[in-house]
Parts: structure tokens; C-alpha cells; sequence
């Protein structure tokens, strides 16, 4: 009776022994599994810190585009320093500026053999105004005052080729004082950025003889072609081509949108394309990080998916043109 017992007592361990190891094993299984979920996704989020380019790299020259680009490009204008300029015969000579390059950009990116001389870029609007976004002349961190700035029209490559990337000559006429900021506001917490620069005089004219921008009440579709113009990096004038509206449902203030800009795009029009013609529909107010370092030089940030969850992927935000229409005779 006792062998019996030691027998089943014996058995029933071992059926417990097994089922202890089965479990285990199991457990480890599901374990390493999960690991492995884990690391990739983390992975995949480190890969994605860094968003900016969505896709391929989109930024054209302005001569590269068709009429309606090449004729809204001529009143873009660019912020540039006045130690950047010196005066030269009829004209301002491009000075005291570096290309992409010298600044670190690693030699295979995208015009890193262009000169970098804008802080920012900003559009005619007529008479002696120009619109740009507010924190480019009026951010408490930067110290310089409106007289260090000039509006230049003109810093934009004509062709594929040039003599030096670093000899630019302006016109005296596309060149221009800040004279005062007439109206503004800048709210950081809903992103709503712009200003009106009221522009000095220059010893030919007194105003830009380019085409203005007209201002219009014209919304997006998630459907419309969303075209930029800009001067990303600070480089002569680009435009690039949106893939699509990404509507901030937590803001309705502005919107936002997936299309290639950098620092240096701040103030630029965006424009919807309609019936072969541009019609602005905002100004670019803020974006992403623009940038990482790989092998101790800067790459574009890219956002590989366009479903991506990410922040840094939520797309570039954008004043629409009728918050500045409405109120740029008001605001203070």
C-alpha cells in the first residue's frame, strides 16, 4: 500500500514537473516574442526622431518651374543682414556669406555648394509692404533690430550654371530698408505667427516693381496641389510641392501640410494650384527638425510614412491667409 502511494505520489510530481517546464518554456517563448516587438518598435521610433523630408527630396529651382511658379516667385522676397551686403555700383554685392557645405551640411545633400545668406523669407503684398512670419523680425531671443535686415527680390538662381555660387550682385532696385513693422501678432500657444514689414525707400524707386501677391479668401482641399516658395537653409529661391493637406483638428487656427521646407522657409506663401493657377492660401509659420548629424555632418530629417504617428511628422503648420487679411490693419 505504501509502494502504491510513493508510486502515485512519484507519478503525480513528475506530470507536475512537466507541466512546470511546459510552462516555463512557454512563458520564456512569450517573453522572447515580446522582446523582440518591443526592440523593433522601439527602433522604428528612433528612426523616425528626425522628420522633415517627406519622401524624396521635392525643392526645385524657381526657373525650374512653369509660369505661375516663376511669376509668384519674382515677389518673394528674402531677409537678409546688411553685413551680408556691400554696397557695389549700382547694386549691393552678396559678402561675409558661406555655402551648406562650409556650414557643416555633408557634401552629398542637395545644394550644399549653394550660398546660404536669408534668415527668412516673406512676400510682397503691395504698396510698400511685405508679409513674413513675426518671429523672424519680432522674437524676443533674437536681438537684432529691423534696420540689420534688407528685403532682397532677387536671390535666385536664372540657370544651371554660375561663375562662383558666392558672387551675387542685387540690383539697387530689388533691394530694400525695413522701415517699421505695421501690424503683427504672435501667439505661440495656437501657432499663429505673421507681421507686415513696411519697407523704406531705395534711391530708384519707391516702390518693388514686381507683381504682388494677392491676398484672397481661399481654403484648402485635401485634394488641391500645395506649392511653396521659399528660401529653405537660407539658399537662393526654391519651391517645392505639397502631397497633401494634414488638417490639425486640434487647432483650428491654422493648418497644416506635407511638403519639403526647412528653416529659412519661415514667412513663405503657400499657394494651392487651381485651374493652372497659384492661389495663396496661407504663410508658413513653423515645422519639424529640419536635420540630424550622420559621420559629423547634417543630412535632411526625413518622414519616411505618410501615415506616420509620430509629432515630428504631424506636417509643417500654416497661418491661413485670411487670419492676416482680417486682421493686419487691427493688430498692434
Amino acid at each position: 500500500m505504501r509502494k502504491t502511494y510513493v508510486f502515485l505520489l512519484k507519478s503525480g510530481l513528475d506530470k507536475f514537473s512537466f507541466r512546470l517546464c511546459s510552462l516555463v518554456r512557454s512563458l520564456k517563448l512569450k517573453f522572447l516574442v515580446s522582446f523582440i516587438i518591443i526592440f523593433f518598435s522601439i527602433s522604428a521610433n528612433a528612426v523616425s526622431e528626425y522628420e522633415l523630408l517627406w519622401g524624396q527630396d521635392d525643392r526645385r529651382e524657381v526657373y525650374q518651374g512653369d509660369n505661375s511658379i516663376k511669376t509668384a516667385a519674382l515677389s518673394v522676397v528674402a531677409l537678409v543682414p546688411w553685413t551680408s551686403l556691400q554696397a557695389k555700383d549700382n547694386g549691393y554685392q552678396l559678402s561675409n556669406a558661406s555655402t551648406l557645405r562650409e556650414d557643416n551640411w555633408c557634401e552629398s545633400e542637395p545644394f550644399s555648394q549653394q550660398t546660404s545668406a536669408a534668415i527668412c523669407t516673406g512676400f510682397y503684398i503691395g504698396g510698400n509692404r511685405v508679409i513674413t512670419a513675426a518671429h523672424c523680425v519680432n522674437n524676443r531671443r533674437d536681438s537684432a533690430k529691423l534696420a540689420d535686415f534688407a528685403v532682397v527680390f532677387s536671390f535666385a538662381r536664372s540657370g544651371l550654371n554660375r561663375s562662383s555660387e558666392k558672387e551675387w550682385f542685387f540690383p539697387e532696385d530689388k533691394v530694400y530698408p525695413i522701415q517699421k513693422i505695421s501690424a503683427f501678432e504672435q501667439i505661440s500657444a495656437i501657432n499663429i505667427d505673421w507681421a507686415v514689414l513696411q519697407l523704406g525707400a531705395n534711391k530708384n524707386k519707391d516702390f518693388p516693381s514686381v507683381p504682388p501677391i494677392t491676398l484672397s479668401y481661399s481654403q484648402p482641399n485635401p485634394d488641391d496641389e500645395i506649392v511653396l516658395i521659399g528660401h529653405p537653409l537660407g539658399l537662393p529661391k526654391k519651391f517645392s510641392v505639397g502631397k497633401r493637406l494634414r488638417q490639425n483638428t486640434q487647432n483650428s487656427e491654422v493648418f497644416r501640410v506635407a511638403i519639403d521646407a526647412y528653416q529659412g522657409d519661415s514667412g513663405a506663401p503657400i499657394f494651392v494650384r487651381r485651374e493652372n493657377k497659384l492661389q495663396l492660401v496661407g504663410l508658413m509659420a513653423a515645422g519639424g527638425a529640419d536635420r540630424k548629424i550622420v559621420n559629423n555632418c547634417r543630412i535632411s530629417a526625413t518622414c519616411s510614412s505618410e501615415n506616420a504617428d509620430s509629432q515630428r511628422c504631424a506636417g509643417e503648420i500654416v497661418v491661413p491667409v485670411t487670419r492676416f487679411q482680417q486682421n493686419m490693419f487691427a493688430a498692434q
